[in-house]
């Protein structure tokens, strides 16, 4: 199970993936995403307090504060929301690729130990 487990980084990709979102704009759906966010993030600050965060992923967490905060404030500005949904997926292919990459990378390095 060690091996596939996400790296913090990870985990932070795919909150940035929720924060991506027209929260106030698709109804019940939109509230949905805006509770998983906030659970995610409640989730990562557990995280933080239960072990050592280097600098780096504090750095990235700090980001994705604002990047959430500067998304639902230009919510009603963006017009389309099929953008949102293709800039989203997109988000989610790098994070599963980065994901798959890093336990790849475990399992090179397990094989030639």
């Amino acid at each position: 199970m060690q091996l596939i487990q996400p790296s913090f980084n990870v985990m932070l990709g795919v909150l940035f993936g929720f924060s991506i979102s027209p929260f106030f704009k698709s109804g019940i759906l939109g509230y949905f995403d805006l509770m998983l966010l906030c659970v995610g993030i409640g989730l990562v600050l557990y995280l933080c307090i239960k072990r050592n965060i280097d600098s780096y992923e504090i750095f990235n967490l700090f980001l994705l504060l604002i990047i959430c905060i500067v998304i639902m404030i230009s919510s009603y500005s963006f017009v389309d929301s099929e953008s949102y949904f293709e800039v989203r997926k997109a988000f989610y292919a790098l994070v599963l690729f980065g994901w798959c990459s890093a336990w790849m990378m475990k399992l090179t390095i397990r094989r030639s130990v």
